[in-house]
C-alpha cells in the first residue's frame, strides 16, 4: 500500500544584505506523511536543543503508525512527541481578483505572483490553534512512564505566537486563547505542548510557567543551522 500524501506548502525567509544582494531560504516538506512528520520532528529537535541545552532532547526514532509518532529521551527519561499541523486553509479565504481589489478586508496573505492574496478570517485564525489543540485532547492518555509532549507545527509564515515589538515580547491573541484554553479544559495527557514553524524559535504553549528551562536566544530569532 502507498505511502498516504500530506502536501504542504514552500517555507522560509529572505535575506538581503547590505551590498543589496536577496538571498532566499525556501523549504518544503516531504509529501509523505511519515517522511514529513519525521522532518518535522527533527527539526523541531534541533530548534530545541540549540536553546534548552540543560534539557537535549536525544535518540530520536519513529514508532509505527498505530502508536504516537516519535519516541525519545529527556532528563534521562523516556519522551513520546505526538506531531500535528495547523493548515492555512482552516482560517484563509479565497478572493476573486474583484473581491481583492475592492478592499473590503483587513488582513490578507500574499500567495505567489500570479495568485489573488486570501483574505484573513481573524477569528478563525485565533482559534485555530486552540482548535487544532482540543482535538487532540481526548484522543490520549498520559503515558505510564516518562512524559507525552504535543508539538504544532505550520508551514505558514503569517501564523504569529510570540514577536517582538519596541525590544519587549508579546503574545498574539491566538497563543493567548490556547494557553487560556489548555488551562480551562480540565483534560490534558499532554505534559508540554509546543508551536513551531521551523523558522523562528519553538514556542511553549502549555504549561507557561517552566522556571527550570531557560531559552539561550531571543524571543523570534531563528536558531543557528
Amino acid at each position: 500500500m502507498a505511502a498516504p500524501n500530506k502536501p504542504t506548502q514552500p517555507f522560509g525567509h529572505i535575506n538581503f544584505s547590505k551590498d543589496g544582494r536577496v538571498t532566499k531560504h525556501v523549504r518544503r516538506l516531504s509529501s509523505v506523511k511519515e517522511d514529513q512528520e519525521r522532518e518535522v520532528a527533527t527539526y523541531f529537535v534541533e530548534d530545541f536543543n540549540s536553546l534548552y541545552t540543560d534539557r537535549p532532547i536525544t535518540n530520536l526514532v519513529t514508532l509505527g503508525q498505530d502508536n504516537n509518532d516519535f519516541a525519545a529521551q529527556i532528563s534521562g527519561g523516556p519522551l513520546i512527541l505526538e506531531i500535528t499541523e495547523l493548515v492555512g486553509r482552516s482560517y484563509l479565504v479565497e478572493m476573486t481578483r474583484e473581491e481583492y481589489d475592492r478592499g473590503g478586508w483587513a488582513e490578507c496573505v500574499y500567495g505567489g505572483p500570479d495568485a489573488v492574496p486570501r483574505r484573513v478570517d481573524r477569528e478563525r485564525r485565533d482559534n485555530e490553534l486552540w482548535r487544532v489543540i482540543e482535538n487532540k485532547l481526548p484522543r490520549y492518555a498520559p503515558p505510564k512512564r516518562g512524559a507525552l509532549w504535543l508539538i504544532v507545527f505550520t508551514t505558514q509564515s503569517d501564523y504569529l505566537t510570540e514577536h517582538n515589538q519596541g525590544g519587549a515580547s508579546h503574545q498574539s491573541e491566538a497563543l493567548r486563547r490556547a494557553r487560556n484554553r489548555v488551562a480551562e479544559s480540565g483534560i490534558n495527557p499532554f505534559s508540554e505542548i509546543w508551536f513551531t514553524n521551523m523558522e523562528t524559535r519553538p514556542i511553549q504553549i502549555w504549561p507557561t510557567n517552566v522556571s527550570t528551562v531557560t531559552p539561550t536566544a531571543s524571543p523570534g530569532s531563528p536558531p543557528d543551522r
